[in-house]
């Protein structure tokens, strides 16, 4: 009985010892796992990192409420706002140029500049982020950005702006003073499922070639979209001037351009505008006044229309 006792318990030591693995640590020093905490405004994060707001944070006069003055950093709101005072500066900001910045998962409001200002950084995730009734734009990417599932309403000097090699994805700006998505820089950019309406001047503007595919530009005070590249498969509807305003060498393709004073607009060289709907507009549905454009046939019926034909009842 007790050889049989001594048995197991080898047998159990023995399972142990395969199913545990190693235990001893790895030769050389040990890496923290611990990120940051920002307790209190202003902050200067100063050395590559990830770090995390604890609370909801008011901001001080002539200051920026966060400052990044390091590449390679994470920013996590952690579902907390960052709230800026008259005379305060931007809620997030970047000391010089930096690169590969991640801001996530809050809210910046109600600072006298930009809510976040990485204009000149490259490599900028901003990632569902609220940026509100900011003096500045709400959200300023820089170059090679990503602004993804953001929200930017009710700010000074428009909604969110990228440059060059930029997408903004699954994003809405409302109610902005200005436009509410500019793609600025030479890059070619992307602009998908978003939503721009009621802003006072372009709901997009597309100053770099861009794809922009099923989104909305609705009830601006300008264009509902205008610019470079591809306008593709979107809604413009009841903008005060023109729906769709194509620059040189733009396509506006399978759009609804719908109830504004102008449907689609080509008022520049070798634009193109095919099988898009331009009903219930007020002045024209399709105004050509560019150079060498190519305009699909206005139908009035889809029976018998030809394959790049425009419609319009």
């Amino acid at each position: 009985m007790r050889s049989l006792s001594a048995l197991l318990i080898a047998t159990f030591l023995m399972a142990i010892s395969v199913t545990a693995g190693d235990l001893s640590p790895p030769a050389g020093p040990i890496q923290s796992t611990q990120r940051g905490q920002i307790r209190s405004l202003p902050f200067t994060i100063s050395s590559s990192g990830s770090y995390v707001v604890m609370a909801d944070l008011t901001g001080t006069a002539g200051s920026n409420g966060i400052t990044i003055a390091a590449d390679h950093v994470t920013l996590d709101l952690n579902g907390f706002s960052l709230i800026g005072v008259p005379g305060s500066l931007a809620g997030v900001a970047d000391d010089s140029a930096r690169t590969n910045i991640t801001i996530r998962n809050g809210s910046v409001r109600s600072w006298a500049n930009d809510g976040i200002d990485l204009e000149t950084s490259d490599g900028v995730r901003v990632l569902s982020v609220k940026a509100m009734d900011n003096g500045g734009r709400g959200i300023d990417a820089g170059t090679t950005a990503q602004v993804i599932g953001c929200f930017a309403s009710g700010n000074g000097a428009g909604g969110v702006a990228t440059a060059g090699y930029s997408m903004v994805l699954g994003t809405i700006a409302r109610i902005n003073t200005g436009d509410g998505i500019t793609m600025n820089g030479a890059g070619a950019s992307l602009v998908q499922r978003c939503v721009a309406n009621q802003n006072t001047g372009t709901g997009a503007v597309l100053n770099s070639v861009t794809l922009a595919s099923d989104s909305s530009f609705n009830l601006n005070s300008a264009n509902g979209v205008s610019g470079l590249g591809l306008i593709q498969g979107c809604v413009a509807y009841s903008n005060t001037a023109a729906g769709v305003v194509l620059g040189d060498n733009a396509v506006a393709d399978r759009c609804r351009a719908i109830s504004n004073d102008v449907g689609v607009a080509l008022p520049n060289t070798n634009a193109t505008a095919v099988r898009n709907y331009v009903g219930g507009n007020t002045t024209s549905a399709i105004s050509d006044t560019g150079t060498n454009s190519k305009v699909g046939t206005i139908a009035t019926s889809p029976v018998g229309a030809g394959p790049w034909d425009n419609q319009s009842p």
